[in-house]
C-alpha cells in the first residue's frame, strides 16, 4: 500500500496461511468451507461477540507483547503472530523512518488507530488495542488464518479448489464491510481494497483489514490525495481529481475480477504505463469466459470510468444476491475432463438452472 507518488507498486505484506489446506487434504476447499459456513454460523456470531468483549486499551506496554512468529513485512512495518495477556493476536509494528514527534509515520499510525478503534462490524478485523511506547508503535488485532491472496495462491498450486458459493460469500462479506464504512457519519474511505487486505477466518469468513490509508470524509470535504496500490487505483485518483467513496467501488470491482478469474490483474502490463492505459485507454482486466453475465455486468459497473455510474455497496449486495440465484450451487465438476470442457458442458446443460452450487477446479495460472 502507499500513496502513488510513482507508478512502482509498493511491496505488500505477505501473510502466511495457517490452516487453509495442506497437500494431504487438497480436495475441494469449497465443500469443507460450505460445511463450516452452514454448521458454524452461530459459532461465527459467538466468536465475534467474544472479540467484542476483548480490549487491551491504547497504552499496552510493549513488554506484554509475546512475539511468536513473523507473518509478513512490507514498507509500513512487520506483522507478527503474538500473544497479549494470554490471547493469540496479530501485531503490526510500524517502521519509523522519522522518530520525531511530528513524524508522518506517527501521524499515519494515529490516524489508523483513530479509525480502527471506532469500527465494529463482523466483516472488519477486530481492533484489540495499541502500543504507543517510543520507538515501539504497534496495532493489536484479532489473528486470522490467512488472506484471500493466500487462498488464490493455494488454488493456483492445486492445494485447494474453490466454488462459486465460497467466492460469492467472500465478495458479499467484503461488500458488507464497505457498505458499513460508507454509511458512517462521516463516511470512511478505505482507499486500499485488494485481495491481500481481505483476511479469512478459520470459519471462512472474510474480514477487511489494513486501514493505514483510510480517511474519514466529512460532508462537503475535498479528497484528492493520490493513494492506493496502483493496480487497484481508480482513474479519477490517477488524474488527481476530487474523489468520493466511489474509488472504493472501483477497487472492489478489480477484487471481484481476482476472485472469479483467479489471477492477479494487469500482469501483462508495464507498471509505468498502467496509469496512462487505465485513464486514457479505459484499460480494465479482460473478462473470463466462464463467469456468468450477471457478474460480468457487476464488474463492469464497478469499474465504470464515470464514478457517478458506479453502484453503491448497497446495490452491489443486491446484485450479488441476484448472482447467487443465477449461479449453479451444488454440482461438482468431473475432474477427469478439462476445466474448460467441464464448464462448457455445465453451461450447456444448466444455463437456465438456479439454486445449485458449482465447484470449479481451476487450471489457470495466478501471479
Amino acid at each position: 500500500m502507499g500513496c502513488v507518488g510513482s507508478t512502482v507498486e509498493p511491496q505488500g505484506i505477505s501473510v502466511e496461511t495457517h490452516k487453509f489446506v495442506n497437500a494431504n487434504n487438497a480436495g475441494t476447499l469449497a465443500n469443507s468451507a460450505r460445511v463450516k459456513l452452514k454448521t458454524k454460523a452461530d459459532d461465527f456470531v459467538t466468536e465475534s461477540r467474544k472479540l467484542d468483549s476483548i480490549y487491551f486499551g491504547l497504552n499496552v506496554p510493549f513488554k506484554e507483547i509475546d512475539v511468536r512468529s513473523t507473518l509478513g513485512a512490507g514498507n509500513f512495518g512487520v506483522v507478527y503472530e503474538a500473544y497479549c495477556k494470554g490471547k493469540r493476536v496479530a501485531v503490526k509494528k510500524i517502521y519509523l523512518r522519522d522518530t520525531s514527534e511530528k513524524s508522518s509515520d506517527l501521524q499515519d499510525f494515529a490516524q489508523e488507530v483513530d479509525i480502527l478503534s471506532v469500527l465494529i462490524h463482523p466483516n472488519i478485523v477486530h481492533f484489540l488495542g495499541a502500543v504507543q511506547e517510543h520507538p515501539n508503535y504497534c496495532l493489536i488485532t484479532e489473528l486470522c488464518e490467512g488472506s484471500v491472496l493466500d487462498l488464490l495462491k493455494l488454488v493456483e498450486s492445486k492445494k485447494a479448489r474453490a466454488t462459486w458459493g465460497l467466492t460469492l460469500d467472500i465478495a458479499a462479506d467484503c461488500a458488507s464491510a464497505c457498505h458499513y464504512l460508507h454509511t458512517l457519519n462521516p463516511i470512511i474511505l478505505h482507499r486500499d481494497i485488494k485481495a491481500e487486505n481481505l483476511l479469512i477466518t478459520e470459519l471462512f469468513r472474510c474480514k477487511l483489514s489494513d486501514f493505514g490509508l483510510s480517511r474519514s470524509l466529512e460532508k462537503d470535504a475535498i479528497a484528492n490525495t493520490v493513494c492506493g496500490t496502483p493496480r487497484w487505483v481508480a482513474p479519477e485518483v490517477y488524474r488527481g481529481d476530487v474523489y468520493s467513496e466511489k474509488i472504493d467501488i472501483y477497487s472492489y470491482g478489480i477484487v471481484l475480477w481476482e476472485l472469479f478469474c483467479f489471477k492477479k490483474p494487469y500482469l501483462d502490463q508495464d507498471p509505468i504505463n498502467l496509469p496512462y492505459m487505465v485513464v486514457h485507454k479505459n484499460l480494465r482486466p479482460p473478462l473470463c469466459a466462464h463467469i456468468p453475465e450477471v457478474l460480468h455486468n457487476l464488474m463492469k459497473s464497478c469499474w465504470h470510468p464515470d464514478p457517478s455510474q458506479r453502484p453503491s455497496f448497497e446495490e452491489i449486495r443486491s446484485l450479488l444476491d441476484e448472482a447467487r440465484q443465477k449461479v449453479i450451487l451444488t454440482l461438482s465438476i468431473d475432474t477427469t475432463v478439462s476445466y474448460d470442457d467441464a464448464v462448457a458442458q455445465f453451461n450447456r446443460k444448466h444455463s437456465n438452472t438456479s439454486g445449485m452450487r458449482v465447484g470449479f477446479g481451476l487450471k489457470s495460472g495466478l501471479m
